[in-house]
Formats: structure tokens, C-alpha cells, sequence
């Protein structure tokens, strides 16, 4: 059994961002951005078509991998583009992996990630494409560069997605399980994210047109109509990302229904200790510091949202949108009621964005420049270079985002809540303390949260009570593969495999291409003595999702039953995924 726990998927963490949805979605093809609207909206269809929101999920464009230089990731790996494809070497031999690329995340803007298909998964390719000041160029992708040798191993799920498309997937599971050819095509962010029920005003609006009398409202969102902290949430959906994002409804998954407060149903937390350490998406965090922002909120002023200065429907590339974004000061600093106080030779050529927004980079994505939203008098220099790391709290201490002069939300003390935070935020040590304490009610609808207490308490060898804490999770959602693939492990490590057999059995016919259960299930089998079953399982897993530790489990196995042969099959199969095995006997 010990020779073969690399094989062995250990208790998982399910999203703290959404639940699992009670089963698949219809497979919808989308139609083109904004196709329903373009006969009444043609000209705002067409502009907000040329948005990187509109085309923030997309198939690759072609040619757009040509020529571009291959990267070492400092750990042995070499990456290159090769036309629709992502090829791995190791100290520059043979390919190893040679994974096709779905789609790409992102418009190409400035960073543009990519989608790999290994097997019948899905996981972030360890090379992107950067737009900078250096020119256009093939960079290690974020995760990559923080932990080089990754390879292939960090899955595409739906909370990698949910703020590029309003058009998720089918849900499946494993959650990066690839979407069958005609199920789902990759696109971006359409009109209805932020209006709504776009088919349903086509419909209203066909039937006021025809002269029908209407019962209803019409069930469009109009954004010009919406309070400022409404009008701030349609944005801060996604452009307010946080330490750890939460959603507070039991089965709700991706980017939140626009309209209300977005507080009132996704809790967010920040590091407890603002800095000028700035990350990618931080816009709506670093704005409300802004005295802007919070003056604005005075009485008898016009409140500062978002679309203050920005117009979502243009591009901020446009040169005429950027002028306007770049005026947008002079609302409210007109002459009579400011002026600039620098000599007009410091200010030659220079505007109010490039003196009161620094330019500076990310600590999460690199060479990648944005203007801080934090706007000051006096916001000073960028902030240095430093290594790449994905959380803004180096030590773990979290605030709950609030929005300014508004009271904190019910939930705000949620132990249950903060057990979750602390835990996204990578700090398992900090969250086991919350562990320890009955969840508020918030918490205590999620079955996440009952999942995440079971991996901590797990982890921290306290195995009845992460059973009883799954056992919950599965109660408030029967349909949690994941909790059922955690339980069915450690059910087997309280000496009951046969029920953990049963409880994979269930997820397997659910989901034929549960590779993660087909592996626990294969170490279930073999505690049981069945050796047949646990090849069987292994083979399955890795026709779904090709894995060297798979790979090597078998030789292993095949070589003490005495089938040499099988067994040297399975090792060059091994070598071949992972070359680095070579002479370390794995």
C-alpha cells in the first residue's frame, strides 16, 4: 500500500466560490455577443463587441502562437507554442507532453491564458502570451512561475472561468473534465451578465411592439437606474477579487445575477493590512480608498461609481473612449472648484490619470502594468519588482470588505465563514482555529463549508470528526462528488472499505469519467485484496487523464505479480510522461 500513495488523491478542497449545481446544464451553444440586441442596440453591440470583456473566453485566433520563443520554467521543463498546440520537454530531449489547447481566458490585452487539453482534462497551460512594453512574448504562466515544475497539473475549473464568460460549462466532475465537442463553446461576457434576462425583454419587448398588454415589468436590468452601491456591485462581481471570495447561497455557482447589493450574497475578504502591493483585478478595493470615492458620498454630491468614468460598452484601448476615461476628472474638478497645483512643466503631456493613478506592476501576474484605482494627490512611485505570489496577505490576517459608511453584513462574524476564508487564503493553520467553533448561520447552509472542515480536520488526524463533517456536507448536497470521493478515502483508513467502495461505485456511474474516484477506488480495492480491480481502475484513470504516478503505480504492481512485460510497459509510459523519473527508481 505505501509504494503506491502517490497514486492516491488526497481529500480535495472544493470551491469556496460556488457549490455544485444539483446536475449538468443543457448543452447551449452561444450565439455571437449580444446577437438578441444588436437589431434595437447595433451601435452599443458592435462597440462592446471590440471590449476584452466580450472576448474574455474565445478559440484561439490563428496564428496568434506563431513565432514565439520557447521558456524554461528553472526547474528542468522547456515550453514552447507549436500552432494550435502546448509541447514540454525535460533539459531539452524528447517531448513529454504534447497537450492540445482548448480555448484561450483572456483577450489578448495584455495577458492572454490558455486552456490544455491533457487527456479528457482540462488544466491552465504553463505558458501565456504578455502584451508589454518589451513586445508581445511567451511568458511562464503565473502559477508556473511561482512553483516551477507544475506542469500540467493545475486543473481549468468554473471559478478559473466565471469572470471571463457568463456561459459556463456543463457542470461534471472532475470539475476540469472537457466539455464534449457541441456541449459548450468557449465565449465571453454577453450583454445579459450585467442587463439580465436579455431573451425575456426581446420577448417583452416584441409583445409591446405587437400592442400586447403586459402584466409584467419588463425583466431587463437598466443600469441607469441603479442606487451607487448597486451601480458598484454590477462591476465588483469580478473587479473586486480579494484573498478569498465566498458565495453565500447553497448551490449558486458563477459570476452572481446582476442587480442588489453584491455583499448581501458573496462575502469577500482582503488582507487585514492595505499596501501599495497591488494585485491584477483589485480595482473596486483600491477605489473605495480613493477620498474621491468617499467624498462623493457626502450629501449633495453625485456619488462615484465605476461608470463615473468608465463607459462598459467601449474599449479602454479605443483612443476616444480613453480620452473620455482620462477627462472624466473634469466632472467634479472643474476650475472653479480645484486646478492643478503642479507648473504646467511638470504637467506637459501628462493628465490626471498619469499623476493620481500610479502605473505600477501586479504581484500576480508578471510583466503586467495597470493604474492603481487607490487615486491620491500624491500616489507615489510604482511598487518594486518582487517575486510573483497570489495572495495580497503575507501573513494571513484578513479583513472583510465592507463598503464605506455602510454598517457590516450580518454574516460578518461567521466563524464558519472566516474557517473558509482563511483556508482559500492558504493558511489551513489559521483556518483550523475557526474550525474549532459552531459555524454562524451563514456558514452553516453551505455544504462547502462542511467539506472544508473535513479536510481540515483530516489533515490535522482528527478522522471521526472529518467523517462526521463530509456526512454533513452530504446530507445538505447529495450530489457532492467531491465530499463522496474525500469520504470514500478515509472511510477506508477508519477500516471500512467496502463502504468506501460503495460510496465510489455511486460517484463512477454518475460519472464515468471520475478519474479521481477511479483512483481511490483502485487503493480501496487493493486494501480489500483485489488486485484485479485495482489495475482495472488504474487503467481507466489514466486513459481519462494520462499521469505519470499512475503510470509507475502500475508497473510497480504488474512487476511484484510477476508480469514483466506489462510491467515494463507501464514504466516507459511513465518515463515518458514524467522523464525526470529517470534513475530515481519512481
Amino acid at each position: 500500500m505505501r509504494s503506491f500513495a502517490a497514486l492516491i488523491v488526497p481529500a480535495t478542497l472544493a470551491s469556496c466560490g460556488s457549490e455544485p449545481a444539483p446536475g449538468p446544464s443543457a448543452p447551449v451553444a452561444p450565439a455571437a455577443i449580444g446577437e438578441r440586441c444588436l437589431d434595437c442596440h447595433g451601435s452599443v453591440v458592435r462597440s462592446y463587441r471590440a471590449t476584452g470583456m466580450a472576448r474574455a473566453v474565445e478559440p484561439i485566433r490563428p496564428e496568434e502562437l506563431d513565432g514565439l520563443a520557447p521558456v524554461e520554467d528553472g526547474a528542468g521543463w522547456t515550453y514552447r507554442f507549436d500552432s494550435a498546440r502546448i509541447v514540454e520537454s525535460w533539459k531539452g530531449g524528447s517531448p513529454a507532453v504534447e497537450a492540445g489547447i482548448a480555448f484561450a481566458i483572456g483577450a489578448g490585452l495584455m495577458d492572454r491564458s490558455y486552456a490544455a487539453s491533457v487527456g479528457d482534462v482540462l488544466a491552465f497551460a504553463p505558458l501565456e502570451v504578455v502584451t508589454a512594453r518589451e513586445g508581445r512574448h511567451a511568458a511562464l504562466a503565473p502559477g508556473h512561475s511561482i512553483r516551477p515544475g507544475t506542469r500540467f497539473s493545475t486543473p481549468i475549473t468554473e471559478e478559473c472561468l466565471a469572470c471571463h464568460t457568463d456561459h459556463l460549462p456543463p457542470r461534471e466532475y472532475p470539475l476540469n473534465l472537457r466539455p464534449d465537442v457541441g456541449a459548450w463553446s468557449p465565449s465571453g461576457i454577453s450583454c445579459a451578465a450585467c442587463h439580465g434576462d436579455v431573451d425575456g425583454h426581446v420577448g417583452w419587448r416584441e409583445a409591446e411592439r405587437a400592442g400586447v398588454k403586459k402584466d409584467a415589468a419588463d425583466p431587463v436590468l437598466a443600469a441607469s437606474g441603479l442606487g451607487p452601491i448597486e451601480s458598484v456591485s454590477l462591476c465588483a462581481r469580478c473587479h473586486l477579487q480579494g484573498d478569498a471570495s465566498l458565495l453565500l447561497e447553497p448551490l449558486a455557482r458563477g459570476v452572481l445575477p446582476p442587480g442588489g447589493d453584491m455583499l448581501a450574497r458573496r462575502a469577500v475578504f482582503v488582507a487585514a493590512d492595505a499596501s501599495d502591493e497591488i494585485r491584477f483585478v483589485s480595482q473596486v478595493e483600491r477605489l473605495l480608498l480613493s477620498p474621491c470615492y468617499l467624498g462623493s458620498s457626502q450629501a449633495g454630491r453625485e456619488p462615484m461609481t465605476c461608470v463615473t468614468c468608465h463607459d462598459p460598452h467601449e474599449s479602454s484601448f479605443d483612443p476616444d473612449a480613453r480620452r473620455i476615461v482620462r477627462g472624466a476628472c473634469a466632472q467634479c474638478h472643474t476650475s472653479t472648484k480645484a486646478s492643478c497645483s503642479k507648473p504646467q512643466s511638470e504637467r506637459a503631456g501628462r493628465d490626471c490619470v498619469d499623476c493620481h493613478m500610479r502605473r505600477t506592476g501586479v504581484f500576480d501576474v508578471a510583466s503586467v502594468e495597470i493604474h492603481d484605482h487607490f487615486i491620491r494627490r500624491e500616489p507615489g512611485p510604482p511598487s518594486p519588482p518582487a517575486a510573483l505570489r497570489v495572495h495580497e496577505s503575507k501573513d494571513g490576517r484578513l479583513a472583510l470588505f465592507a463598503w464605506p459608511g455602510r454598517e457590516r453584513p450580518a454574516y460578518a462574524d461567521d466563524p464558519g465563514l472566516w474557517m473558509m476564508a482563511e483556508l482559500a487564503s492558504g493558511h489551513a493553520d489559521l483556518a483550523l482555529s475557526f474550525a474549532q467553533r459552531e459555524p454562524g448561520p451563514a456558514a452553516a447552509r453551505l455544504p462547502t463549508y462542511y467539506h472544508l472542515r473535513g479536510v481540515l480536520l483530516e489533515q490535522a488526524g482528527r478522522d471521526e470528526e472529518a467523517r462526521a463533517a463530509y456526512a454533513r456536507a452530504l446530507e445538505l448536497d447529495p450530489a457532492s462528488a467531491e465530499t463522496s470521493v474525500n469520504l470514500a478515502l478515509l472511510l477506508g483508513k477508519l477500516g471500512k472499505p467496502r463502504e468506501g467502495v460503495a460510496l465510489l461505485d455511486a460517484v463512477i456511474a454518475a460519472h464515468p469519467k471520475a478519474s479521481p474516484a477511479l483512483r481511490n477506488r483502485a487503493v480501496l480495492r487493493l486494501q480489500l485484496g483485489d488486485a484485479a480491480g485495482f489495475a482495472a481502475d488504474l487503467e481507466a484513470a489514466f486513459a481519462i487523464a494520462p499521469d505519470a504516478a499512475v503510470a509507475g503505480a502500475l508497473a510497480e504492481h504488474l512487476r511484484r505479480s510477476g508480469r514483466g512485460e506489462e510491467s515494463q510497459r507501464w514504466a516507459r509510459a511513465a518515463l515518458r510522461l514524467d522523464p525526470s523519473r529517470a534513475g530515481t527508481g519512481r
